[in-house]
């Protein structure tokens, strides 16, 4: 027997270009990771988000792996979950200390 896929649509990614790498970031899963080419990084953050699941499933932690990150059970169905909602982006200007 192969392995159950579902699919989670709409899970929010950041995508940032540092220097020749390009990073994503999954706020939602707290998951990132980088690569030279933007295909290539989406590929590998698909292959992060995998082994996140892989692994909460293989040692039974997905309910408080999710908890922990903010998701909340469906109220219909008690196995479906939703992440937190993203309700925006800003940049902020701050001031730090530093060193003369």
């Amino acid at each position: 027997m192969g392995k159950v896929r579902v699919n989670i649509e709409g899970l929010p990614v950041l995508f940032i270009k540092e220097g020749d790498m390009f990073v994503a970031y999954c706020p939602v899963l707290d998951l990132s990771t980088a690569a030279p080419s933007f295909d290539e990084v989406k590929k590998n953050l698909g292959e992060a988000v995998d082994i996140f699941f892989e692994e909460c499933l293989k040692h039974k932690t997905l309910d408080h792996a999710l908890e922990s990150l903010g998701w909340a059970r469906s109220s219909v169905r008690s196995h479906n979950w939703h992440p937190p909602m993203i309700v925006g982006q800003d940049r902020l200007t701050v001031t730090v200390p530093a060193t003369a």
